[in-house]
Protein backbone atom coordinates (compact mmCIF):
# COMPACT_ATOMS: atom_id res chain seq x y z
CA UNK A 1 0.00 0.00 0.00
CA UNK A 2 1.16 3.39 -0.66
CA UNK A 3 3.05 4.54 2.39
CA UNK A 4 4.42 8.17 2.74
CA UNK A 5 6.86 8.19 5.70
CA UNK A 6 8.31 11.12 7.55
CA UNK A 7 11.68 9.98 6.19
CA UNK A 8 10.70 10.03 2.59
CA UNK A 9 9.04 13.18 2.90
CA UNK A 10 12.71 14.89 4.20
CA UNK A 11 14.28 14.21 0.53
CA UNK A 12 11.18 16.83 -0.67
CA UNK A 13 11.93 19.88 -1.68
CA UNK A 14 9.84 23.09 -2.39
CA UNK A 15 7.67 22.78 -4.56
CA UNK A 16 6.15 19.74 -3.04
CA UNK A 17 6.12 16.98 -5.96
CA UNK A 18 3.19 14.72 -5.54
CA UNK A 19 3.57 13.17 -8.51
CA UNK A 20 6.85 12.23 -7.47
CA UNK A 21 5.99 11.12 -4.30
CA UNK A 22 2.80 9.00 -5.95
CA UNK A 23 5.60 7.16 -7.93
CA UNK A 24 8.03 6.69 -4.87
CA UNK A 25 5.47 4.79 -3.52
CA UNK A 26 4.07 2.69 -6.19
CA UNK A 27 7.07 0.17 -6.48
CA UNK A 28 5.35 -3.32 -6.66
CA UNK A 29 2.33 -4.49 -8.12
CA UNK A 30 0.69 -4.82 -4.79
CA UNK A 31 1.35 -1.24 -4.47
CA UNK A 32 -0.49 -0.24 -7.89
CA UNK A 33 -2.99 -2.61 -7.51
CA UNK A 34 -3.84 -1.14 -4.28
CA UNK A 35 -3.82 2.27 -6.24
CA UNK A 36 -5.73 0.83 -8.55
CA UNK A 37 -8.62 -0.29 -6.23
CA UNK A 38 -8.71 3.06 -4.05
CA UNK A 39 -8.95 5.27 -7.83
CA UNK A 40 -11.94 3.16 -8.62
CA UNK A 41 -13.55 3.10 -5.61
CA UNK A 42 -12.95 7.04 -4.86
CA UNK A 43 -14.08 7.51 -8.50
CA UNK A 44 -17.43 5.52 -8.07
CA UNK A 45 -17.73 8.33 -4.74
CA UNK A 46 -17.20 11.57 -6.39
CA UNK A 47 -17.11 10.62 -10.69
CA UNK A 48 -14.45 12.91 -10.83
CA UNK A 49 -13.30 11.57 -14.18
CA UNK A 50 -9.82 14.33 -14.22
CA UNK A 51 -8.73 12.88 -11.18
CA UNK A 52 -9.48 9.04 -12.10
CA UNK A 53 -7.38 9.67 -15.22
CA UNK A 54 -4.75 11.07 -13.42
CA UNK A 55 -4.46 8.05 -11.59
CA UNK A 56 -4.64 5.84 -14.30
CA UNK A 57 -1.83 7.78 -15.78
CA UNK A 58 -0.09 7.35 -12.78
CA UNK A 59 -0.15 3.44 -12.78
CA UNK A 60 0.64 3.38 -16.24
CA UNK A 61 3.99 5.34 -15.62
CA UNK A 62 4.75 3.25 -12.34
CA UNK A 63 4.28 0.12 -14.79
CA UNK A 64 6.01 2.21 -17.52
CA UNK A 65 3.55 0.65 -20.29
CA UNK A 66 2.45 3.48 -22.44
CA UNK A 67 4.75 2.08 -25.61
CA UNK A 68 2.98 -1.54 -25.39
CA UNK A 69 -0.75 -0.64 -24.09
CA UNK A 70 -0.50 2.57 -27.55
CA UNK A 71 0.52 -0.74 -29.15
CA UNK A 72 -2.61 -3.28 -28.04
CA UNK A 73 -5.56 -0.70 -27.68
CA UNK A 74 -5.24 0.94 -30.96
CA UNK A 75 -4.86 3.97 -29.37
CA UNK A 76 -2.23 7.19 -30.40
CA UNK A 77 0.50 7.33 -27.12
CA UNK A 78 -0.85 10.80 -27.90
CA UNK A 79 -4.32 9.92 -27.49
CA UNK A 80 -3.44 8.12 -24.51
CA UNK A 81 -1.47 10.95 -23.19
CA UNK A 82 -4.28 13.08 -23.52
CA UNK A 83 -6.78 10.77 -21.74
CA UNK A 84 -4.84 10.24 -19.07
CA UNK A 85 -3.82 13.94 -18.45
CA UNK A 86 -7.44 15.04 -18.79
CA UNK A 87 -7.14 16.91 -21.88
CA UNK A 88 -9.40 15.19 -23.66
CA UNK A 89 -12.42 12.52 -22.50
CA UNK A 90 -12.33 8.95 -24.12
CA UNK A 91 -14.99 7.06 -25.02
CA UNK A 92 -16.07 4.12 -22.74
CA UNK A 93 -14.32 1.63 -24.86
CA UNK A 94 -11.30 2.99 -24.95
CA UNK A 95 -11.52 3.70 -20.93
CA UNK A 96 -12.18 -0.14 -20.82
CA UNK A 97 -9.10 -0.81 -23.36
CA UNK A 98 -6.69 1.04 -21.10
CA UNK A 99 -8.26 -0.70 -18.13
CA UNK A 100 -7.54 -3.97 -19.40
CA UNK A 101 -4.33 -3.28 -20.68
CA UNK A 102 -2.76 -2.38 -17.09
CA UNK A 103 -4.31 -5.84 -15.72
CA UNK A 104 -7.46 -4.94 -14.58
CA UNK A 105 -11.39 -5.69 -14.88
CA UNK A 106 -14.49 -3.80 -13.74
CA UNK A 107 -16.75 -6.12 -11.90
CA UNK A 108 -19.67 -4.41 -11.46
CA UNK A 109 -21.42 -5.54 -7.52
CA UNK A 110 -24.55 -4.22 -6.28
CA UNK A 111 -24.33 -1.41 -3.54
CA UNK A 112 -27.14 -1.73 -1.53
Amino acid sequence: MLKISKENLEKYTEPLDLDKMIMDGLKTQEDINDWINITVEEYLEDNDLEHFFYCLGMAEKAKNLLNANSKKTNVSKIDIHKILNGETQPQFNTVMKIFKELGYSLQPHATA
